[in-house]
């Protein structure tokens, strides 16, 4: 009896201590697995701490390789415009100099017109002038005064043209004076010298020329101002 006593405590105690022992073993195994563990994690996160800032230093220079390319892109683009607006500045300046010279050539060219303009109209105004004089210094003949002149005109025809000179010198001058013409009766003797045949007329201015030259000058140049009317 007491030794069935003794073996049921002595299978207690053993009992107890393997249960001790192997509960003292699996806490102890527990820090070594996790330190292993840690240790077994920390190379591979000393390889990421590596990994990563060799992977950082390869994206930064690309980035900065990015940034200088768009740089120089954009310091390109500012190079063309600024050449493009100095070509735009030269050509702009190239036609103001054009239009400059333009403006003052055709303010030349007004001043010019202008001044014969005005020379123009001066020489209208004497051409009007002299129009004016000769229509004033034309000896015109009417229709019923040329059928008397004809009449008048074939008496002289048969007068000797040296009688007849001295009759139309008569008529030109003054009643009563030897020199001074009388301008109504010079027209009324060129009118009858007009309708005188011409082989006539130019006895008598022949004859007029030897006696009277400046009377029979003025016969010859009122013969061309003599104009019919109706």
């Amino acid at each position: 009896m007491k030794k069935m006593v003794l073996i049921i405590i002595v299978a207690g105690l053993l009992s107890f201590g393997g249960t001790f022992a192997v509960g003292w073993l699996t806490k102890s195994k527990e820090p070594a697995v996790a330190e292993s563990a840690n240790i077994a994690a920390e190379p591979h996160a000393s390889s990421d701490l590596e990994t990563t800032p060799a992977i950082g230093s390869l994206q930064k220079p690309a980035k900065l390789t990015m940034a200088e390319r768009e740089m120089k892109s954009l310091i390109f683009d500012l190079r063309e415009k600024g050449n493009e607006y100095n070509t735009k500045l030269k050509d702009l300046k190239t036609e103001e100099d054009r239009l400059n010279a333009t403006r003052t050539q055709i303010l030349a060219d007004i001043e010019e017109l202008n001044a014969l303009r005005l020379k123009l109209t001066d020489t209208v105004a004497k051409i009007k002038s002299d129009q004016d004089k000769l229509e004033k210094s034309r000896i015109k003949i009417g229709e019923e005064e040329s059928k008397n002149l004809v009449r008048i005109a074939a008496t002289y025809d048969k007068m000797d043209p040296a009688a007849a000179s001295k009759i139309l010198i008569s008529i030109c001058r003054k009643p009563g004076s030897e020199t001074v013409l009388d301008v109504e009766n010079m027209e009324d003797a060129v009118k009858i010298l007009y309708f005188m045949g011409e082989r006539t007329k130019g006895e008598l201015l022949a004859e007029m020329a030897n006696k009277e030259e400046r009377l029979a000058a003025m016969f010859t140049q009122s013969l061309k101002l003599i104009s019919k009317v109706n």
